[in-house]
C-alpha cells in the first residue's frame, strides 16, 4: 500500500510542474506577441524624417526606419507647453509589418506649438522649429 501512495504523489508533483510550465509558456508567448504587435519606442538614431511641415492646424512629415530590419507600427503625440512630442513605435520587420516608411499626419490646433520633438526610448530630439 505504501508503494501506490508514492506513485500517486509523484504523478501529482509531475502534473503540477507541467501545469506551471504550461502557464509560464503561455504568459511568455502572450508577452512576445503583445510586444511584436505594438512595438517599442524608436529612438532618433533609428529614424529619418523628410518633408516636414508645421501649420496652425497640423503637422505632416514623411519618415522611415533607417534599418531594413525594423518596421513601423504606430505613432502617438502629446502637446505640452508649446511643444508637440511625437512618439514612434517600431519593431522587427516581418509578416504584416514589413514597411519601414510611413507618413505622419497630425491634425490638431497647433497655433501655440513652436517646436516638434521626437520622444524616443531614451532620448528626445528636436525635429522642427518655427
Amino acid at each position: 500500500m505504501g508503494m501506490s501512495g508514492t506513485k500517486t504523489g509523484k504523478r501529482k508533483k509531475k502534473f503540477v510542474l507541467m501545469a506551471a510550465a504550461a502557464v509560464i509558456l503561455i504568459v511568455m508567448l502572450w508577452i512576445v506577441f503583445f510586444v511584436y504587435r505594438t512595438g517599442s519606442e524608436a529612438s532618433a538614431a533609428e529614424l529619418s524624417f523628410t518633408e516636414m511641415k508645421l501649420t496652425d492646424t497640423g503637422f505632416t512629415a514623411k519618415a522611415e526606419f533607417m534599418s531594413s530590419g525594423k518596421s513601423f507600427r504606430k505613432y502617438s503625440y502629446t502637446i505640452e507647453e508649446g511643444v508637440l512630442y511625437l512618439t514612434v513605435y517600431g519593431g522587427l520587420a516581418g509578416g504584416r509589418y514589413s514597411e519601414g516608411s510611413f507618413a505622419v499626419d497630425i491634425q490638431d490646433d497647433l497655433k501655440n506649438v513652436s517646436a516638434v520633438c521626437l520622444k524616443g526610448c531614451d532620448d528626445t530630439a528636436v525635429l522642427y522649429t518655427r
